[in-house]
């Protein structure tokens, strides 16, 4: 049955024409540097986010900076001095560097403690860790494993991931990204700086004792890996090396997060 007045021809058009762009719509593109594969992902907050394929494995190429789970839970904003110091070590805060005195969540993103990031869940040293954290639906916070895993992926050798400390060569720089952040240094001075595409921010971090500092000088992510009943494992990278420092930090530091997808 034709309803009156229908062009048929242009309603097939417009079909083929609505197909073709939903389906490059929902395609990832490509990296035009590394021939790697981009795509993009939501957190609760609405905000958008960078994903790039390293390896094997999906990462967020932007820092986290939603302030709620992925159910809606609010994380606690926590910005005095006095109130952070006070925090317990697994208790869940976040901040902006600097409380965000000049737009640093824009480029930086949020500041977590371990229980923030963590959201309750215990140690995982797997790959893929399942702690989905402080992550949106679908990711997760990576264990130091699946750190080790990226820092492989990167060309350090596979002894060399389980050092603590500065370690590798020049998967720092190959990490890092936006040379006019950093402060000069070894990093930004080596060929390979930026060349992964994972794009590390100097974002800096916020101490137990509540002091913010080293924004332009590092880039500090967690893991889902305690060390202890007061430390969990972090990844660091410093304007003066080129290479990974991998350390046990205070579980009330405030660190960024980056997100892996799940397998």
């Amino acid at each position: 049955m034709r309803y009156p007045g229908t062009n048929w021809r242009y309603l097939f058009l417009f079909a083929v024409i609505g197909m073709v762009f939903l389906s490059h719509s929902c395609e990832k593109s490509e990296d035009p540097e590394t021939g790697s594969s981009l795509g993009t992902v939501l957190d609760y907050d609405g905000n958008s986010y960078f994903t790039k394929q390293l390896g094997k494995q999906w990462w967020m190429i932007n820092n986290l900076r939603t302030t709620h789970y992925a159910d809606g839970t609010e994380i606690p904003l926590v910005e005095s001095i006095s109130l952070w110091e006070a925090l317990g070590l697994e208790e869940k805060a976040f901040c902006f560097y600097n409380n965000d005195e000049n737009n640093e969540s824009q480029t930086f993103g949020a500041l977590y403690t371990w229980g923030a990031a963590m959201n309750g869940a215990p140690s995982s040293m797997n790959s893929p860790s399942h702690v989905q954290g402080v992550c949106p639906d679908g990711w997760h916070l990576p264990s130091d494993q699946e750190w080790k895993e990226l820092e492989m992926f990167l060309g350090m050798t596979e002894p060399t991931t389980h050092i603590i400390g500065l370690r590798g060569t020049n998967e720092g720089s190959k990490l890092a990204s936006s040379a006019e952040r950093w402060l000069d240094g070894y990093l930004d001075g080596n060929v390979a700086f930026g060349s992964s595409g994972f794009n590390a921010q100097p974002g800096g971090g916020r101490r137990y004792n509540g002091s913010f500092g080293h924004l332009g000088d590092n880039a500090n992510f967690w893991t889902s890996t305690a060390y202890s009943n007061f430390q969990a494992w972090g990844r660091h990278i410093y304007s003066d090396y080129s290479s990974m420092h991998r350390y046990r930090n205070a579980k009330s530091d405030g660190f960024s997060v980056r997100c892996v997808k799940d397998h």
